[in-house]
């Protein structure tokens, strides 16, 4: 098989996969509507994060200390879900971490439940150091940026959570995905990427 086709086939892999962390996150934003609107921002910033991870690092987090890092992080959201929050925080390991033992994985899920962190909207931007750039790029909404002033923060907060109370959390591929995104056109984004050569008080 020749270079070409490999890389054709990589792509084709990788749109495979963000096509079913949208549709994980479609059933996701279904689950939230139930709830009231303050235990929903654990699903927006799921969804966020989610569409951080993959430009830092692909689809998959680094086995380092900044992937355990932002696995933490991922799951400290995770663990403010309704049902076996234990079994989604394992599941989301499984995919995004797979080179973490179950054990370990299970061990530090186990602790999250016991001493869950509620980050704040400006202390999580620090701590991922969120630019304002990337912040627009990505369409993030309920993460400030770093670099952005109190008063540029709090407004964009309230705007983040307005816009999340009126339309649901934004798609998970990009701030211009469709809400329906379909294979096709996702392979095609791939293909057009490729072808170019901590303890917190309640948000």
């Amino acid at each position: 098989m020749s270079a070409a086709h490999v890389a054709a086939s990589e792509r084709a892999r990788l749109a495979d996969q963000l096509v079913e962390i949208e549709n994980s996150a479609k059933r996701r934003d279904r689950e939230a509507r139930r709830l009231p609107l303050d235990r929903r921002i654990a699903y927006f910033r799921l969804r966020e994060l989610e569409r951080i991870y993959p430009r830092r690092y692909g689809l998959v987090l680094p086995d380092d200390e900044a992937g355990r890092g932002d696995l933490s992080i991922a799951l400290n959201h995770i663990v403010f879900r309704s049902g076996d929050v234990l079994a989604k925080m394992l599941g989301w390991a499984r995919r995004w971490a797979p080179w973490l033992p179950e054990a370990e994985a299970r061990r530090i899920a186990v602790g999250i439940t016991k001493h869950p962190i509620r980050w704040k909207a400006n202390t999580l931007g620090l701590r991922l150091r969120l630019t304002r750039k990337e912040r627009t790029r990505l369409g993030i909404k309920t993460i400030r940026a770093f670099d952005m002033t109190r008063e540029e923060g709090e407004r964009a907060w309230r705007e983040g959570w307005n816009a999340s109370d009126e339309s649901g959390p934004a798609p998970t591929i990009s701030p211009t995905a469709s809400p329906r995104p379909n294979r096709g056109r996702l392979r095609a984004s791939v293909a057009g990427r490729g072808s170019g050569g901590g303890k917190t008080n309640p948000p």
